[in-house]
């Protein structure tokens, strides 16, 4: 059995975990780095399309160098030679925790060929991220559609998109547990800031392997962490996650349910007033909790089209499915009637069939203390419509980490200025800060990731996720082997 850490062993997030037995070879997730990403592309800097994409990330190292796993779509002739020169994977399937994009976001390059085991929630929210994206690479995740080799104005060989007609499936199994090859697999449905995420427990060679994915004690679905603890006990090897495993490890954990309190105080204050609550888009807890909030404050909650029809693909309105989430016939939540200048699909299908639940500028100008409006950043501007002049904006979303993100984080401060808006969560003080009271985190504390480790008993330790690899070797490397990789 071989275990080898592609990529995430000393980053938070890209995670590429390759397990391999005699016969049998599956990734555990298959993330964009950011942060290697963010070392060459920006807004104004993007890979080619032209080039298939998958070319420019893999002479910048930003994917494995194997042949055999990547889609030959995507590849021009002379690069395809070059791939094959690359030692051979035969991949049998990709076990994906959860679809954030540090763990899902490269595998729209990987074989269609190649199945996803996940949840059905989670294969959900891909197509919701694909539907409402651009249709370029990045964004095929459950649907493929094949580029084609051309030749350009200067007789270059480039690829074009091969148009609707030519989308392909991506297969997706939504078992809890079953055997692909010879690597058996069960499924643990854990605690995250985004619904589906899992754990997972393997039989590999002989060998027990359990993976956290991304995992927390401290929301809705504690209970479903606190299960693959109790049920994986004395693997032989644990890879876990180790994001706030740092050594300033005194940081009290914000449960779900502090957040609620902090933000329901916050907007009772603000009765009659303005109130933008920003978080995650895909948080439905967090999106949830404020949902509430605005049912105990007499409000209509307003969201985005965009999280409406990602609202709509997870819930039964889409599909029946006994794991759907039916947030979205709330009658409290209403979709604002943003100025679009498409005509996409899922637009339309969603102007169809919640017609009666869009809101218009004009009318939440009517009465701005009926509604909590939730915009992030990115919508921010939409809000110019509405003509802000005081009132609350809850910033409820995770701390800005890089370079890039802060800079972002002093532009949001300029638009809450520029509305007379007061912040909550976020502020300037000689630089940023964030008040921890308005965000409960996506990931175990230091002391939970500690008591985990010592309730699970491992006899391998191999951390991922983490920018603190060897504080890992420094805690239990006295009772217990810890690696970044494993040949046995």
């Amino acid at each position: 059995m071989k275990i080898e850490i592609l990529d995430g062993k000393s980053t938070i997030g890209g995670n590429k975990i390759l397990i391999s037995d005699k016969s049998t070879s599956i990734f555990l997730d298959f993330g964009k780095n950011f942060k290697t990403w963010g070392n060459y592309f920006e807004e104004f800097i993007q890979p080619r399309a032209t080039t298939g994409t998958l070319y420019d990330l893999w002479q910048l190292g930003l994917l494995p160098h194997y042949s055999n796993i990547y889609r030959e779509d995507l590849m021009l002739d002379s690069f395809e030679e070059v791939v094959k020169k690359e030692p051979m994977l035969d991949i049998s399937a990709v076990m994906l925790s959860h679809a954030h994009l540090d763990h899902a976001g490269y595998i729209p390059f990987l074989k269609d060929t190649i199945p996803v085991i996940s949840t059905v929630i989670t294969k959900r929210l891909l197509k919701a991220i694909q539907d409402t994206g651009d249709g370029k690479v990045f964004s095929q995740f459950v649907d493929i559609t094949k580029r084609l080799p051309v030749k350009d104005t200067f007789s270059n060989d480039i690829l074009k998109s091969g148009g609707s007609k030519e989308k392909q499936p991506r297969e997706f199994k939504v078992d809890n547990e079953g055997k692909i090859g010879t690597i058996a697999y069960k499924l643990f449905h854990t605690d995250h800031s985004i619904p589906g995420a899992v754990a997972a427990y393997l039989e590999v060679y002989g060998k027990s392997v359990a993976y956290t994915g991304d995992i927390r004690f401290c929301g809705k679905n504690k209970q479903g962490s606190f299960d693959f603890v109790k049920n994986v006990k004395n693997p032989d090897i644990l890879i876990t996650e180790g994001t706030k495993f740092t050594e300033d490890n005194n940081e009290k954990v914000v449960s779900e349910n502090d957040v609620f309190n902090t933000c329901l105080d916050t907007v009772k204050q603000y009765a009659g007033k303005f109130i933008i609550a920003d978080f995650s888009a895909r948080n439905v807890e967090r999106l949830n909790t404020f949902l509430n909030i605005a049912e105990m404050t007499n409000r209509k909650l307003i969201i985005t089209i965009k999280d409406a029809y990602m609202l709509y693909v997870i819930s039964d309105d889409f599909e029946k499915d006994p794991d759907t989430i039916n947030i979205i016939n709330n009658d409290n939540i209403l979709i604002f009637a943003e100025k679009r200048g498409d005509n996409k699909a899922w637009v339309k299908e969603m102007y169809e069939k919640y017609k009666d639940r869009f809101i218009t500028a004009d009318k939440i100008k009517e009465n701005v203390g009926d509604y909590i409006i939730c915009f992030s950043f990115w919508d921010i501007v939409d809000f110019l419509d509405i003509k802000a002049d005081g009132g609350a904006y809850i910033y409820s979303s995770s701390e800005a980490y890089t370079e890039e993100q802060i800079i972002d984080m002093n532009r949001l401060l300029n638009w809450i200025n520029y509305f007379r808006l007061k912040p909550f969560g976020i502020k300037y003080n000689n630089g940023i800060e964030f008040d921890r009271k308005y965000h409960s985190s996506g990931h175990a504390s230091y002391h939970e990731i500690v008591n985990m480790i010592e309730e699970i008993k491992p006899k391998i330790l191999i951390p991922v996720h983490t920018e603190n690899p060897l504080l890992f070797q420094k805690v239990f490397g006295k009772s217990m082997q810890v690696v970044n990789r494993l040949e046995q």
